[in-house]
């Protein structure tokens, strides 16, 4: 499996508008805990995705639907960002969610295009790194929309 224990966006100390990333788990660090600005960020929807994420990238769960707040949070991240939500009808509605916020805060990002029904555990760390070797990269919000028309957001 993949070996970084991953980032989860969340609140920092209970306040809804400081989000910091941390480790998976309970938060314990009294202070942001920073992605590496040297490793790809690749956005997974749950930690059995993560786990999927080979070693050298960093996984950042967006547990449940993201807030506009935890998007434009990563979206300030130096690191390149991948988004590759599971290929069910919830991912995909989250690829349009989060892609387009990303595109609001003038962030270009890759995706990587899972088949319908198929997610990153499924995957496994091999295959994944395949894949993100052949993502699509995202420049404008036009290219975003092409790549959707392509994909069936109707599963």
């Amino acid at each position: 499996l993949g070996g970084d224990p991953g980032h989860v966006v969340r609140r920092f100390r209970g306040d809804p508008k400081a989000l910091t990333f941390g480790p998976p788990g309970p938060a314990t660090f009294p202070d942001e805990y920073p992605l590496d600005p040297c490793r790809k960020i690749i956005v997974v929807e749950g930690w059995t995705d993560g786990a999927a994420v080979p070693f050298q990238y960093q996984p950042v769960f967006l547990l449940g639907s993201p807030s506009r707040d935890a998007v434009e949070r990563l979206s300030v991240q130096v690191s390149p960002i991948v988004l590759c939500l599971d290929g069910d009808r919830a991912g995909r509605g989250e690829l349009k969610s989060v892609g387009l916020s990303l595109l609001r805060c003038g962030r270009t990002f890759g995706v990587i295009v899972l088949g319908g029904g198929e997610d990153p555990a499924d995957l496994g760390p091999n295959k994944l790194e395949r894949r993100i070797s052949s993502q699509v990269d995202v420049g404008s919000t036009q290219d975003f929309l092409r790549l959707l028309s392509s994909i069936s957001l109707d599963l």
